[in-house]
């Protein structure tokens, strides 16, 4: 009897999932299901999934491959296939170590090795034809498949390269410009105090030795005299206010002082002044930016802080200096660009002072709080040295003139960075920037034609390439020095393009000074 339930049981049951085959099978017909899994949690993608999943690989601009541990290519994209210059019937089947530097093979080794724990990502040179290295960015991950072991993203790092060489142009002309700033900003008040100390002063006494002529009335001299005495007082104040003797006869620290006796115990506010080892510094222009920093920061605290008391300390510690200034007022809340609390004010005073710092190499940092006050610290290198902020000595400009100044001929296909790189080089006394090329064909006509002591040329670009550039130039017999820019930095690409015939291989991710140095070196 029981037998018999249990088979009616099973019966029952096998008739369900027969009726669920029946639906399942009708839908995978009609085409209204892309996928199904069984009892045991495996997936099966149906066609039409696969599909959109091959348009979707197909379509998107990174490459992508599929692979066995040994690096051998079962699948790649089309996309992948371009930045290995190669059909993609060449690519399926090959190993991807060979699109890869030999320097570079173990590191990638590695990352696939370890890619069964988690997604892996790091950046590489992809090798093209013609030794021409791209930057890139793979990304790996293991793949359960039976034909495959590995899934590769690999993303052409190029235009981010050359996006982040344009901004950091950029920010060296915004720097530059400001370091002009400053220096006019300091010559303008040395012409005015002069001004007003040669014309204004001298004027107003020239006035009162005139009235001391005998048909004034000495009510009326005495009326006159007291108001020009005024006006030259007025006139002397204004003057030390824009340049404070003392602070270029005895230094910072002292001319600070000097701003606290006259112009700050008047106002209720008393500044007790601390020195740990300060080191002066001998820059005049320094001098005077971070004087009118400090005298800002005093406004401040006499506007905004509501206290009778402040500390203001000067110290130099390992190389750097920094002046802090203290006081126990109304504070406030920080916040940053998207109103969070925890950032910079967004006070144009504040901006301004750290525009000055940045010019220096300098920074600036703000703690405060309601209710318990504010902290501002300066901090700069210790120089005392002329900084980049000093205008060149009348001796260095005299032989700077005397010699022949160095002449560039600039190469790259990017309009900003060419004109970033011209706009450092021609900010230099020594060197002229005599003409500029978009490629290496132009660059080969402009040689002829300008006969530059050394040219600046990029690597990759249309029409002509660099590499294939210096080649010809060399097949001409035209010795001129040529410095190859690139993104890349391995010294495979180094390699080439000295025994090409370049005469030096510069980063564009290295600093510009270590280009000044380079081009120095080979005129």
């Amino acid at each position: 009897m029981n037998k018999l339930a249990n088979l009616s049981e099973e019966n029952r049951r096998l008739k369900i999932r027969l009726a669920e085959a029946e639906d399942l099978l009708s839908a995978i017909k009609s085409e209204s299901v892309d996928a199904f899994v069984t009892d045991d949690q495996k997936v099966f993608t149906l066609k039409s999934a696969d599909q959109a999943y091959r348009i979707l690989v197909e379509t998107i601009n990174e490459g992508m491959a599929t692979l066995k541990l040994d690096g051998t290519m079962m699948y790649c994209n089309r996309r992948l296939a371009a930045m290995f210059d190669r059909p993609m019937e060449k690519c399926v089947g090959s190993s991807l170590f060979d699109f890869f530097g030999s320097d570079e093979i173990q590191r990638l080794r590695y990352i696939f090795s370890q890619s069964n724990k988690k997604i892996r990502r790091a950046e590489f040179r992809l090798k093209q034809r013609k030794g021409i290295l791209l930057p890139v960015l793979v990304s790996c991950n293991f793949l359960q498949s039976d034909n495959a072991n590995l899934c590769v993203v690999i993303t052409d790092l190029t235009e981010p390269k050359k996006a982040a060489l344009e901004l950091e142009v950029k920010n060296r002309q915004l720097k530059h410009l400001a370091d002009t700033l400053f220096r006019v900003e300091a010559e303008e008040r040395k012409k005015f105090a002069d001004l007003l100390h040669e014309d204004l002063q001298q004027i107003l006494v020239a006035c009162m030795m005139r009235l001391s002529m005998p048909h004034y009335s000495r009510k009326a001299r005495y009326e006159i005299n007291n108001l020009l005495s005024k006006a030259i007082e007025a006139s002397r104040t204004l003057g030390a206010e824009l340049r404070p003797p003392v602070l270029f006869e005895k230094g910072l620290v002292a001319g600070v002082r000097w701003f606290i006796e006259r112009n700050v115990k008047r106002l209720g506010l008393t500044i007790n002044v601390l020195i740990d080892r300060y080191e002066e510094i001998e820059d005049q222009n320094i001098n005077i930016m971070l004087y009118q920093c400090v005298r800002e920061l005093v406004f401040n605290i006499i506007k905004h802080a509501h206290v009778s008391k402040a500390t203001l300390i000067f110290a130099t510690v390992k190389g750097e200096s920094s002046i802090q200034v203290n006081d126990l007022g109304r504070g406030f809340i920080l916040f940053d660009n998207g109103g969070k609390k925890g950032g910079e004010t967004g006070s144009s005073g504040f901006f301004n002072i750290r525009e000055r710092l940045c010019a220096i190499g300098g920074k600036y940092n703000i703690e405060s709080n309601p209710g318990r006050g504010t902290s501002v610290t300066l901090t700069f290198p210790g120089q005392k040295k002329k900084s980049v902020l000093s205008s060149a000595s009348s001796t260095a400009k005299n032989t700077l003139s005397r010699k022949a100044r160095i002449k560039i001929l600039v190469v790259d296909d990017h309009k900003l960075v060419r004109e970033g790189i011209v706009n450092v080089l021609s900010a230099e006394n020594d060197i002229s920037v005599v003409g500029q090329a978009e490629n290496g064909l132009e660059a080969i006509s402009k040689t002829s034609a300008l006969k530059p002591d050394v040219i600046v040329m990029d690597l990759n670009m249309p029409i002509l390439n660099g590499y294939e550039a210096i080649r010809m130039l060399r097949k001409k017999k035209i010795k001129t020095k040529i410095i190859i820019i690139s993104v890349n930095a391995d010294e495979e690409t180094k390699r080439t393009v000295l025994g090409a015939g370049a005469h030096a291989y510069f980063s564009k991710s290295s600093d510009i000074a270590e280009l000044l140095r380079l081009i120095r070196r080979l005129a």
